[in-house]
């Protein structure tokens, strides 16, 4: 896909192009549309999925505006569903409901009274308690979609999230086997601030999402700006320093590192500051090639 000249993402795309994979990953900037297209490919497709989140509290976060399936209170509060810009653009009504202990939910059609039809067209759960759920039967499901799978800096990184994927995928994978259903698909989605992440590594294919950077085949930050039609006021560079103190807790800000000038010199734009930018060619690591100054 050309961002340039098309600049809201359809997966419907990537996965007509590549029948065959059993996994596809999209990474780009906010706002271009991935998770939206995806869940309306699985609605206008009737494909089943299972959506994972990181952690419990993002699961929890989907779940705060609605009840739990079997009780008759009802706790709608706001909407934190990812249905909640297709609801608006074409009049469904898909919400989000609690099915086990807070980290075990699943998306519903509802009612004008806003009450489940039906069963589920989704399931919602945490990566990071994939191991408590391996009980469920999950070969209904089509596709895994995995929601932000590259973490943002500031987020304590657990290296073991690549195994847990590949667990939940095998698990479902080897169900739907045993019932003659198609392969299983994965889909990753994600806004990164750095490439480089626990499930690329595990899966082996972080050289490969390298490569693709190397050959300029994603945005420059000259076209960051021409799209969101924003000033740039920073280019932070990929920079193992950031995963390091992000583990330790401790600020990164005002650092000797190439990621701390970065960080600082944004700070000091902010407060009104002239600071020329930072030359990073050939410095830092894929962001520094991703979002280079001309």
């Amino acid at each position: 896909m050309d961002v340039k000249t098309n600049y809201y993402y359809d997966i419907a795309d990537d996965l007509a192009a590549a029948p065959d994979c059993w996994a596809l990953f999209a990474w780009s900037g906010r706002n271009t549309g991935k998770t939206y297209s995806t869940l309306r490919y699985m609605l206008e497709g009737k494909h089943k999925f299972i959506f994972l989140k990181r952690t419990i509290e993002d699961v929890k976060l989907i779940l705060s505006g609605s009840g739990k399936i079997g009780s008759k209170l009802s706790l709608y509060g706001a909407d934190m569903s990812p249905f909640k810009a297709i609801n608006r653009d074409f009049g469904t009504n898909i919400r989000a409901f609690s099915i086990y202990k807070g980290y075990l939910g699943g998306f519903w059609k509802c009612n004008e009274k806003n009450e489940p039809v039906g069963g589920p067209i989704g399931y919602i759960l945490p990566l990071n308690a994939v191991a408590k759920v391996k009980g469920f039967d999950l070969s209904d499901c089509d596709y895994i979609i995995l929601d932000e799978f590259i973490p943002s800096p500031w987020e304590r990184v657990d290296r073991q999230e690549g195994k847990q994927l590949l667990d939940l995928y095998m698990t479902v994978s080897r169900d739907r086997e045993h019932r003659g259903l198609p392969p299983l698909k994965l889909i990753g989605l994600a806004n990164p601030t750095e490439i480089n992440c626990p499930i690329f590594q595990e899966l082996e294919v972080a050289d490969e999402a390298a490569d693709m950077v190397k050959r300029g085949d994603m945005m420059s930050s000259e076209d960051v700006v021409e799209i969101l039609a924003i000033p740039l006021i920073g280019v932070v560079p990929d920079d193992e320093n950031i995963v390091i103190s992000t583990n330790q807790g401790a600020p990164l800000v005002g650092n000797n590192t190439m990621a701390g000038k970065a960080y600082m010199n944004i700070c000091k734009r902010v407060d009104g500051e002239e600071v020329p930018f930072l030359d990073l060619a050939g410095k830092g690591g894929l962001f520094s090639r991703l979002f280079k100054k001309n």
